[in-house]
């Protein structure tokens, strides 16, 4: 009897280690599956603005509606939450943070205007320059609509010259704005004049792009992207 007593306190008392061992092990395992800072992180996704798909990760959804770039290839794209320096954001920050605690497996639709997104398209973003001195920088011969990767920038040659080039470094799926331009003083007395404010004006949705001392910049009736993700693998930082 004491021999068998003694066994099976030695059974009890493993088998309260490895309860032990496998509990830490799926708390560490839950852990690494969760997405932190600095985690690099593997999605599909759909992205489109007014309901119309503009891109994605999937070549079949690409075909689908008509977006499908046979010189591309459709694949899981890869982004670090929080960036690189040096590097080009690949998906905007709202979305990164959106992405913050999301595990393997798990779907997210994510809505947001256009200065959580890509931001509003902006003339001064378009530079000139000598087109003979471009090509001789930048090994690159232009082609018009045509987009580049220069150094960390992209940008999309916007105009062509024998003699100039004009680089349109705007995110691509910047929009243009229907701008309303509205006196501060008047626009504070039912909302607040704070950029990226989501407001009713004469009865339609705007968001506040531009405040200045004097005045309200209003973008009616903005554009709504849609961000649809999967997250398809997690490695940590």
């Amino acid at each position: 009897m004491e021999i068998t007593r003694l066994i099976d306190t030695k059974m009890k008392k493993a088998l309260w280690i490895v309860g032990i061992a496998l509990v830490i092990s799926a708390s560490l395992l839950s852990e690494e599956s969760t997405i932190g800072p600095g985690d690099t992180v593997v999605i599909d996704y759909v992205l489109s603005v007014n309901g119309t798909i503009i891109d994605t990760s999937n070549d079949q959804i690409a075909q689908k509606a008509n977006i499908y770039d046979t010189e591309r290839t459709y694949e899981p794209l890869t982004i670090v939450i929080g960036g690189n320096p040096g590097e080009a954001a690949v998906a905007p920050p709202a979305v990164e943070r959106a992405l913050l605690g999301m595990k393997v497996g798990e779907e997210q639709i994510l809505r947001l205007y256009p200065l959580e997104a890509y931001g509003y398209w902006k003339e001064e973003n378009v530079v000139k320059m000598n087109r003979e001195e471009f090509e001789t920088n930048s090994g690159i011969e232009p082609e018009l609509n045509e987009t580049y990767q220069w150094g960390n920038r992209r940008f999309t040659v916007y105009q062509l010259t024998e003699e100039f080039v004009w680089l349109d470094f705007n995110h691509r799926f910047s929009v243009i704005p229907t701008e309303v331009t509205v006196l501060r003083e008047e626009f504070e007395e039912s909302a607040e004049a704070r950029v990226g404010n989501v407001v009713a004006y004469q009865g339609q949705y705007a968001v506040v792009m531009e405040v200045t001392d004097t005045e309200v910049v209003l973008d009616l009736n903005p554009a709504i992207f849609e961000f649809k993700v999967e997250i398809i693998q997690i490695k940590k930082a």
